[in-house]
């Protein structure tokens, strides 16, 4: 269902057509025919059409079970043709409509929040959380390459590219987002309290976060001879407002 869900939400906002819901469709019925879920949306696009088949999906949907890395990995194989195959001011209109459709149970969550960038304001209800908006292309080729890597290595961001820091998130230049109450309890050694680990003594100095399906580390990688002292006080700046939003981080050195 993971695959024919991301089509329901991509044909919504006019990046996949009908015939490509169709085709993909009847190729998942022909491959398994014993399948009741696909037997009734073949049913009800023969009888009711397209836009009734595509909603069903979402009925027939369990949400609680649903795999959200699949799902992921589905949308974006697809959005990567969508991308290739249209302009960017185009995009980025139908980019922001699918986010505006997915459920808040991921479309607040990395690589999915990306989807909300769009090099023009209009499309933003809140100017204020949104200081800068970087390049957008930059921001969807990241979304799109996301599960590229494998899940286990933690996506690197530096310390000196972070645009602003409140007690909710942290946001960088390059559109990756941090926020805490995704981070916190999600290790169960840990405190309820404590989003990440961090080690001063490694090269370069980290932060890592327990950042959904895939970890986020903040690095203090200046280099130069007068830098590693910079790195420490900004690593150890950095560690006191996470305490002060009442997070923690577990010490690794």
């Amino acid at each position: 269902m993971e695959e024919l869900l991301a089509y329901s939400y991509l044909l919504y906002s006019g990046l996949v057509s009908e015939d490509a819901y169709e085709q993909r469709l009847n190729e998942l019925f022909l491959s398994e025919p014993g399948n009741d879920i696909l037997l009734e949306l073949e049913s009800v696009s023969l009888t009711g059409g397209t836009a009734e088949s595509v909603s069903r999906i979402q009925s027939l949907t369990d949400f609680s079970k649903l795999d959200i890395k699949l799902f992921g990995k589905k949308l974006t194989e697809l959005l990567r043709k969508a991308y290739e195959a249209e302009d960017i001011d185009s995009f980025s209109e139908k980019a922001y409509l699918l986010w505006e459709e997915l459920p808040r149970m991921f479309s607040y969550t990395i690589p999915f929040f990306y989807l909300r960038y769009n090099d023009d304001r209009k499309f933003f209800s809140e100017p204020v959380i949104f200081p800068v908006l970087p390049d957008s292309r930059r921001i969807y080729e990241k979304m799109l390459s996301y599960y590229d890597a494998p899940t286990d290595e933690p996506l690197t961001i530096s310390y000196y590219d972070i645009l602003s820091i409140s007690k909710y998130h942290i946001q960088s230049k390059h559109g990756e987002w941090i926020i805490f109450s995704d981070c916190a309890g999600k290790d169960e050694k840990y405190s309820e309290k404590c989003v990440g680990e961090r080690d001063i003594t490694a090269d370069p100095p980290y932060v890592e976060f327990f950042t959904p399906e895939r970890r986020m580390r903040v690095v203090f990688d200046k280099t130069g001879a007068f830098e590693k002292n910079k790195n420490k006080n900004n690593f150890i700046k950095f560690h006191s407002e996470i305490q002060s939003f009442g997070f923690t981080t577990f010490d690794l050195s």
